[in-house]
């Protein structure tokens, strides 16, 4: 054991708080934790001795990440986590104050909406892609997956008649979902046939990964999914094509319950899932509005002027 005093780095300190902490995280939490504490904490301060931070440090590092075009989510999970470090630290007597504690995330870029597909791009989408990249394009505008969910899928994950998604690739292999909870995904009669097909070329066994990256084993999103995402875009010519559209397509262009739509995404709540997948649209809302006065009129005579 390290014996932790005010001398110590940051980055010594994320040691002890990481073993400390860590232990309550979820997967997915601890995922991004070490991922901001990687890219956006330790190369700005993490050579820095606890002693030597105030407030302005923190401010200018936010600051930094803020000009940089950091979203507003990112900063302030950033003066989240130095903010609880620096709480443990009190804690244990390291420090006799927090100096992250009147620190206030500076105003940021505003996030970008992710728009979706049209109809339109989703059938050129389609049409412009075979084999393996055409069937992981169909399954995740149909049915709602991440991308790391799409290439941890196995053979016996389909059933025939939906897909269960109850893994994720991770740094670590394979781990689950996010939120950990295992969900189903109806999948139409078309998908079902092309699966059925394509699972005549691939390995018997149940445990089989139901797409593979080149030399065989699982697909990285950094890495084979960028090679993917790279010929869609070309292929179908749709410059701003990103897998995160894929769920917004599939959580837009889907007009079934919003409970289902809820479930089949995997989110938390429903609310969730409409102010940040359900995207509005012209054309439903025309349509709806058609309705709406279809119903009205049967009920509500309609005077007409002279």
């Amino acid at each position: 054991a390290v014996q932790a005093d005010a001398s110590m780095s940051l980055a010594q300190w994320w040691e002890q708080f990481k073993f400390v902490r860590g232990s309550r995280w979820s997967r997915n939490t601890r995922d991004t934790y070490d991922s901001t504490w990687r890219v956006h904490i330790e190369p700005a301060v993490g050579s820095v001795r606890l002693a030597d931070f105030n407030k302005l440090t923190i401010d200018r590092l936010l600051l930094k990440l803020a000009g940089a075009g950091c979203g507003e989510q990112l900063v302030e999970r950033v003066l989240v986590l130095i903010h609880a470090m620096f709480e443990e630290a009190i804690d244990n007597d390291i420090l006799p104050k927090n100096p992250a504690r009147k620190v206030v995330a500076p105003r940021c870029k505003p996030a970008e909406e992710t728009r979706p597909l049209t109809v339109d791009e989703v059938h050129r989408l389609w049409g412009s892609l075979e084999g393996q990249d055409h069937l992981i394009f169909r399954i995740m505008i149909l049915c709602g997956l991440r991308p790391n969910e799409c290439f941890a899928l196995r053979r016996d994950d389909y059933t025939g008649t939906a897909i269960r998604i109850d893994q994720s690739v991770d740094r670590d292999g394979f781990g689950p979902p996010k939120n950990g909870k295992t969900r189903r995904a109806p999948i139409p009669a078309s998908l079902q046939a092309e699966l059925d097909a394509w699972l005549k070329q691939r390995p018997e066994q149940p445990d089989a990964l139901l797409f593979a990256a080149p030399r065989g084993g699982v697909i990285a999103a950094r890495l084979h999914g960028r090679e993917i995402l790279e010929r869609a875009r070309t292929a179908s010519g749709i410059a701003d094509l990103t897998f995160r559209q894929l769920r917004t397509t599939f959580g837009t262009l889907f007009d079934g319950d919003v409970k289902d739509l809820q479930t089949v995404l995997g989110h938390h709540s429903a609310a969730f899932t409409m102010d940040t997948y359900r995207k509005p649209l012209d054309a439903r809302a025309a349509a709806a509005t058609e309705d709406l006065d279809k119903r009205l009129s049967n009920v509500v005579p309609i005077r007409k002027g002279a």
